[in-house]
């Protein structure tokens, strides 16, 4: 956090620790939060109408309190330092070489992978297992791809988690003109994925029907705590459905 620069090894090394980090923070918040641990799972999921829109501007709400409270936090660590520093993680310096398009394909493509790999496969079982997993590489392979790619002191890299800019703004007392930046890209991949759920009309067994509400807890959610799988099967070709059948 105390510049702007970056070099191969920091790249890795923050990499590294966005993968561990989100991987533990999907699997100790996840049945707590139904896997909500970031606004754009919250949309993509609301778009799709798998969380219901009352419900998620309560998530949305928490999320922004949660991230005002860490920076608040982090404020009060850093002490005098905060006004200091310039990297908080999340920043964009516009230069002739590397635009606010650049950025925002870099988001965009970041969000949507992310997204993408939040709903996990189809076995919903195996989804339990492997989607913070495969969330937490997929964040932390954008990072160390993008991080490093940019002018000098001019993109930090992919965020994946728009509460996390706003957290370090708090934290830093900055909060800058680019930093719409972070956000209008994340929850236009987010929308959009979820539309593409949502219109795509993929096949659910009848018997299930009435677990679609819950989809959200089962594709994040430990099953250490007992998590009841999911009946939902996926298929994204409703034509080539095949006929409702028990899971084991």
């Amino acid at each position: 956090m105390s510049n702007t620069d970056s070099s191969f090894y920091e790249s890795v090394y923050l990499s590294i620790a966005v993968a561990i980090f989100v991987t533990l923070l999907i699997r100790i918040m996840g049945p707590l939060t139904g896997g909500h641990v970031s606004p754009i799972v919250t949309i993509s999921f609301c778009v799709a109408g798998i969380t219901p829109p009352i419900q998620a501007l309560y998530y949305l709400f928490a999320q922004m309190i949660g991230a005002t409270f860490a920076g608040i936090l982090l404020a009060l660590s850093l002490g005098s330092r905060a006004s200091e520093i310039e990297n908080y993680g999340c920043y964009f310096n516009p230069t002739p070489q590397f635009n606010a398009l650049h950025v925002f394909i870099f988001e965009f493509m970041g969000a949507i992978c992310v997204i993408a790999m939040m709903y996990g496969p189809p076995d919903q079982y195996s989804s339990q297992q492997i989607t913070p997993i495969l969330n937490s590489l997929t964040l932390a392979l954008f990072i160390f791809a993008t991080s490093d790619f940019a002018p000098v002191k001019a993109y930090g890299g992919t965020n994946g988690f728009p509460t996390r800019c706003w957290a370090s703004s708090v934290a830093i007392f900055k909060f800058e003109s680019t930093d719409w930046i972070f956000w209008l890209p994340a929850m236009s991949a987010a929308a959009l994925n979820g539309l593409a759920y949502r219109f795509l009309k993929p096949c659910v067994e009848e018997t299930a029907t009435a677990d679609l509400p819950n989809l959200a807890n089962d594709f994040i959610s430990s099953n250490s705590v007992g998590v009841a799988k999911s009946n939902v099967i996926i298929q994204m070709d409703e034509a080539e459905c095949p006929k409702g059948r028990e899971k084991s």
